[in-house]
């Protein structure tokens, strides 16, 4: 998810006040989607080499780990193909 600079004005020119001082101070986040049933596979994940060895060192040239921040929850489906589900 990507919100640069001008999408960000562009879009507060638009909503005014409703927008105006609550935008985050970032340009972009990550959203991970695992089902509880796999939580460990984002450990095997990050352990496995190509990650360590490729990925990882990649990220940090565009991710600031410091200032990152993280949330970890659910999503609750309630809708789903047009059908209340829940």
């Amino acid at each position: 998810y990507h919100t640069p600079t001008s999408t960000q004005e562009r879009l507060v020119s638009v909503l005014g006040d409703l927008v105006k001082g609550k935008l985050a101070e970032y340009d972009g986040f990550v959203e991970l989607y695992v089902r509880e049933s796999e939580f460990e596979r984002l450990k095997h994940a990050i352990e496995d080499p190509y990650y360590k060895d490729e990925v990882a060192p990649d990220e940090k040239e565009f991710i600031d780990g410091d200032r990152s921040r993280m949330i970890l929850g659910w999503e609750e489906v309630f809708i789903e193909d047009g059908k209340i589900v829940g």
